[in-house]
């Protein structure tokens, strides 16, 4: 029986374009539903439920989700894997201010907490973009060592795209190959890891499983934000493809 693996989006373009150029990783029944919210709405939705709905369900019942995807939805008989990709998004309801980043930072590890099994399609595994999806070109090349040290300040955040834009990879996504997407994801396995573990090294394939993930991640990135005031840049959209094909892919990046 073949793999359907469904994404949840926060928006109706970028992700899709992204997720879209790196089907050469993933199964030819790959779907993507836009939920076209950011994740601290996501967050109040959730919270009306309890946190006890069905993902697709609540999906169905979104004004922002498109009657197209809607149908899909409906006709999906099963999902092997579902997975969401949501933005930081801490310039959301103002939590910038200092009483009001905590509150976000709490609500992105509910958020965590409960998305956090792929397998289960009535749940889904969440994945978070620091600052934003636009990280995914934050660098000046496929595999960049100064994207261990790139961030952006709290009070640049509403240009982010901008600063992409200067300085991070000009070549249009639609020529990105295979190998660049090898390199881009082995980059990001190293951020992972040296945000969770100072170590600017690919981690190996336990120790990834073992103490780097999507909490983790955040709580690096809290104490970033809070302290230094300022995001450290993460694409973790690309980590969707080191746990969908897991120990793998190491030998593929030899």
């Amino acid at each position: 029986m073949s793999k359907v693996v469904l994404f949840i989006v926060e928006g109706e373009r970028r992700e899709v374009e992204i997720i879209n150029s790196m089907k050469s990783f993933l199964p030819e029944d790959t779907k993507i539903v836009s939920a076209c919210v950011n994740i601290h709405m996501l967050y109040r939705i959730m919270k009306e439920y309890d946190f006890e709905a069905d993902i697709i369900t609540v999906l169905q019942n979104m004004d922002g989700v498109s009657e197209s995807d809607k149908e899909m939805l409906r006709s999906l008989d099963r999902v092997t894997y579902t997975y969401l990709i949501f933005d930081f998004d801490v310039q959301y309801y103002k939590l910038l201010s200092e009483n009001n980043l905590e509150l976000g930072f709490n609500a992105i590890y509910d958020m965590l907490s409960y998305f956090n099994n792929e397998t289960d399609g009535t749940i889904g595994k969440m994945y978070i973009n620091y600052p934003m999806v636009e990280a995914f070109r934050d660098c000046t090349d496929f595999f960049d060592n100064g994207y261990k040290d790139r961030v952006v300040e709290l009070d640049e955040l509403t240009g982010y795209k901008e600063i992409v834009g200067k300085r991070g990879i000009s070549t249009n996504i639609s020529r990105w190959n295979y190998d660049d997407y090898l390199k881009l994801i082995d980059m990001n396995l190293y951020k992972a890891n040296y945000l969770v573990n100072r170590r600017w090294i690919r981690p190996s394939y336990n120790e990834y499983i073992e103490s780097i993930g999507q909490i983790n991640i955040m709580n690096s990135e809290k104490d970033s934000v809070i302290i230094d005031r300022q995001v450290s840049v993460m694409c973790c959209i690309y980590l969707v493809i080191v746990d969908y094909i897991g120990k793998r892919l190491w030998n593929m990046m030899q």
